[in-house]
């Protein structure tokens, strides 16, 4: 899943001395570490180590690349033929072929996920045959036409398709005894602990530009700012910044990314809910907003990088509508209001709220919002929370952040589209989801724009989430010990950081 997390860098690190060890640090766990299970952006980050998709974001931001030579696609944008570099090894020694792509897929699918929809869904359930897999156990469109070649022939075209075949899940990867899982990329992972990992290179990849070995540990933002600072640690990863990471004195640098993650208030509108009701949703869309325009400065203001914006599409993305209309849209629900509030007083909301979000609470319970005695961090959750998201549902609101997923605004399908890899029925919108569908097919440059206005207003309408905004992605560093080489501009959610110890 890609929640808040969503939401989540892949990153490369770079070493001159092929000895040395690089240190690593993230905030949080990683989770399962198998390609079809990856649902949090610390595992999407490892797993793009050992594991590799058919192509690969390039630095220029366009499509190169990665276990396919080259593709051609048909003029109906229906065929994807892939030529698969069978010159890549796995890290036993076996070639890479098509085969080992058609048998990870199709046996990804067969796992049962921690989140709603199994992550290789929302692509595969457009290939032909998708529909006969329960009984199967194969998709006739996922063709072997030699142990070179892989085609992939879609139900109707998918201008995404691309895109959505690069990075992890969708990686080819081989299961030995013992159900150890292995990949083509350049490391690989040994999980030494819940809290600790050690990539080391795969013996038929060696590179002398990489490091040897990278070491990962799971660490907190404070006990990161003195490691680096005490050169324990190198470079520490996290899906956003923090207000601790401001007025920072050497040797910590912080290297700030482009967008990676939206925050957001989902609200639960599962029937029965106090969300179902839509002037319901429209009413707290508004007074979240009026929070934000009323209280300029909040914990949200002093994160490095954090832009608030009501709207779900980047400044200069396609899909993107005037504020006039935004603000229309969002004001229309201040007649709602007093209805909302009175009805909380036999309903009160249970909210699930983290550390960035803890200032609202206050601020709606000074408007007269009652809260259910239960309302809580979700620091208190867990693990659970995975659980909240896509099983149980308990809450009325929950303040998470989910990926931006590409520069497409078909990005957001990941959430609110029926087949989505972080699809979850508390912010399903029937409306929407059937929008984002028909946009996936939409190849006529002119059309898309337009098209994706609609959904935006579609989504200010539902009101499935109210966004809040855009966070950053950032890597603190030791700037004794490493150094910048080159970051990846295009805003997609593998933005590539990429480092050089000195």
């Amino acid at each position: 899943m890609n929640v808040t997390i969503f939401t989540f860098i892949i990153f490369i690190l770079m070493a001159c001395h092929r000895n040395e060890v690089l240190r690593a640090g993230y905030p949080a766990k990683w989770g399962k570490l198998h390609p079809a299970l990856q649902n949090n952006f610390y595992a999407s980050v490892t797993l793009n180590y050992q594991f590799e998709s058919l192509v690969t974001m390039g630095m220029s931001g366009v499509i190169e690349p990665l276990g396919a030579n080259s593709w051609e696609i048909s003029d109906d944008f229906q065929t994807y033929r892939f030529n698969i570099d069978t010159n890549r090894k796995f890290s036993d020694g076996s070639q890479l072929t098509a085969h080992d792509y058609k048998q990870a897929w199709e046996k990804g699918l067969q796992k049962a996920p921690d989140s709603f929809n199994n992550s290789l869904r929302d692509v595969l359930y457009k290939v032909e045959g998708f529909e006969n897999f329960k009984e199967l156990k194969s998709i006739s469109g996922l063709k072997v036409i030699n142990d070179g070649v892989l085609e992939i022939k879609f139900k109707s075209p998918f201008r995404q398709a691309l895109d959505e075949l690069k990075g992890a899940r969708f990686a080819a990867y081989k299961t030995l005894p013992g159900d150890k899982i292995i990949g083509t990329g350049l490391y690989v992972i040994k999980n030494i602990s819940e809290q600790s990992l050690l990539l080391i290179q795969n013996p038929y990849r060696l590179s002398s530009k990489k490091p040897a070995k990278i070491n990962i540990k799971v660490i907190s933002s404070t006990e990161a700012v003195e490691e680096i600072k005490n050169n324990k640690l190198d470079v520490y990863f996290s899906a956003k910044a923090h207000p601790k990471f401001n007025n920072l004195e050497a040797p910590l640098a912080l290297l700030q990314g482009q967008e990676s993650s939206h925050a957001a208030a989902h609200l639960n509108g599962k029937k029965g809910r106090i969300f179902s009701s839509k002037p319901n949703r429209k009413a707290f869309q508004y007074l979240i907003h009026k929070i934000f325009r009323e209280n300029s400065k909040n914990t949200y203001s002093s994160i490095p990088g954090f832009k608030y914006d009501p709207q779900v599409y980047l400044p200069l993305q396609q899909g993107r509508i005037t504020d006039i209309k935004t603000n229309e849209i969002i004001d229309s629900g201040k007649q709602s209001l007093q209805a909302l509030i009175e009805e909380t007083r036999n309903n009160p909301l249970l909210i699930y709220y983290d550390d960035d979000s803890e200032w609202i609470i206050e601020k709606l319970k000074s408007y007269g919002i009652k809260l259910h005695k239960d309302t809580k961090n979700t620091t208190v959750l867990g693990a659970k929370i995975l659980d909240e998201i896509y099983k149980t549902h308990q809450s009325d609101v929950l303040f998470l952040s989910f990926s931006v997923s590409n520069g497409d605004p078909d990005g957001v399908y990941h959430l609110l589209g029926k087949n989505g890899a972080i699809h979850t029925p508390y912010v399903y919108r029937e409306s929407v989801a059937e929008s984002l569908e028909k946009g996936r097919s939409i190849f006529k440059r002119d059309q898309i724009d337009p098209f994706y206005q609609n959904v935006t207003q579609s989504i200010l309408e539902e009101v499935p989430f109210v966004h809040l905004g855009f966070k950053t992605s950032i890597a603190l560093y030791s700037d004794n010990r490493v150094r910048v080489a080159q970051e990846i501009l295009n805003r997609n959610d593998s933005h590539l950081h990429a480092f050089e110890l000195k």
